[in-house]
């Protein structure tokens, strides 16, 4: 998100992501907590033939009272968009 700012109103003002997350008080690994995804359906697509891929990871996830990095993938079948 914050990279997305600053490509949109930079205009070579040299604005640094980080100056950018401190005015907006967010940082550039926040997470939005229960956001909705919306999978445009495919239509041409038989069961089994294609999925989308998404890679992610969560920070500070206390895990046995120690933060710890969690790492992900999530696999979304082409033909499961259709429901």
């Amino acid at each position: 998100m914050i990279h997305k700012i600053k490509a949109l109103h930079d205009e070579g003002q040299g604005l640094s992501i980080c100056a950018i997350g401190q005015e907006l008080g967010i940082s550039r690994n926040t997470v939005a907590s229960r956001q909705r995804r919306y999978y445009e359906p495919v239509l041409d697509m038989v069961p089994g033939v294609q999925c989308q891929v998404d890679p992610g990871e969560l920070r500070e996830v206390m895990i046995g009272g120690e933060p710890r990095t969690v790492y992900f993938v999530v696999f979304v079948l082409a033909y499961s968009r259709l429901s």
